[in-house]
């Protein structure tokens, strides 16, 4: 069976090093890329916090109580 685009894979392969050498060589872009983990690291508890929260039946003061407590006891 014969490939009807032989050199995709090439492509492709060379797009993502190309990309991966950007983002090594480009101080900024490493930023962004640094900047764009924490924002999903932040969305990723702020779900967790919030299906914490109602799974547990407390009120929101409650829950922002308890997890300061809890954010205290790890310092």
């Amino acid at each position: 069976m014969e490939m009807a685009l032989p050199f995709l894979p090439f492509l492709l392969g060379t797009v993502a090093g190309a990309a991966v050498t950007y983002i090594a060589t480009n101080k900024s872009a490493r930023q962004k890329m640094g900047q764009g983990a924490v924002q999903v690291a932040d969305t990723v508890k702020s779900g967790v916090k919030a299906t914490k929260t109602k799974l547990s039946g407390k009120t929101d003061s409650e829950a922002e109580k308890t997890i300061s407590t809890e954010e205290e006891e790890k310092t």
